[in-house]
């Protein structure tokens, strides 16, 4: 899984390494390229080079309308989650070390109680965690939330609460044994999340006039 550190982002899930040069251990082509990096590169791995190369989305220009919104974003604690401003860290890739950019996400899992839960354990994510999606380019997409449940961005905001009478829990078993002396232990943790970590920004959202909300809403939409 990802999370923000100072500022920059890490990922502490193991990587399958790339074999980028050809030839046996002592032999006289070992650890020189035999083609070029695409050709040595399987398609999975180019589409990530062309991804991580790509350039990110553009924003529209502000209006008077959007430049509301942004602060009604900082001030009601969207950006607690969804920051606007990342660093990266040390990159191999010319130009992209140390590069502020604006994904508006901590890319970090957060609790998101009974209306996006979908059961699932995945890595670190437990059945109601979820990455911080990140906004950029939101207003591109036809469909929100992490199952593209709903077009409508209002309700996609509504569904970030969940109510503290509803909990997820998780458990985890380790099973070990001593041979020399044939025990057997059994270690097991279990973890308890009730509702949302947004509820209280969603209660803030909903506190502000309509034309307020409608700022919001150009504003994601410009992202």
């Amino acid at each position: 899984e990802r999370s923000a550190v100072a500022g920059c982002i890490f990922n502490a899930s193991p990587e399958d390494p790339d074999n980028m040069v050809n030839g046996n251990i002592g032999s006289p082509n070992y650890g020189k390229p035999m083609g070029t990096l695409s050709e040595m590169s399987s398609d999975v791995l180019n589409f990530a080079l062309f991804a991580r190369l790509t350039a990110p989305p553009t924003p529209a220009t502000p209006t008077d309308s959007t430049i509301n919104g942004s602060n009604l974003f900082n001030s009601i604690g969207c950006a607690l989650c969804h920051s606007s401003t990342l660093t990266t860290g040390t990159s191999s890739y010319t130009g992209m070390s140390n590069v502020a950019y604006h994904p508006y996400s901590d890319f970090a899992l957060h609790h998101m109680g009974a209306s996006l839960a979908d059961g699932i354990n995945q890595g670190g994510a437990g059945p109601d965690q979820f990455r911080t999606a990140p906004l950029w380019g939101l207003g591109q997409r036809l469909f929100f939330l992490h199952d593209g449940r709903t077009t409508d961005l209002l309700q996609a905001i509504q569904m970030h609460t969940g109510s503290g009478r509803y909990c997820a829990q998780s458990a985890s078993v380790q099973l070990f044994s001593v041979l020399t002396t044939n025990k057997v232990f059994e270690p097991a943790s279990k973890n308890q999340a009730c509702g949302s970590e947004a509820n209280q920004v969603i209660n803030n959202f909903n506190g502000l006039q309509p034309t307020q909300q409608q700022d919001m809403l150009n504003f994601l939409r410009s992202l």
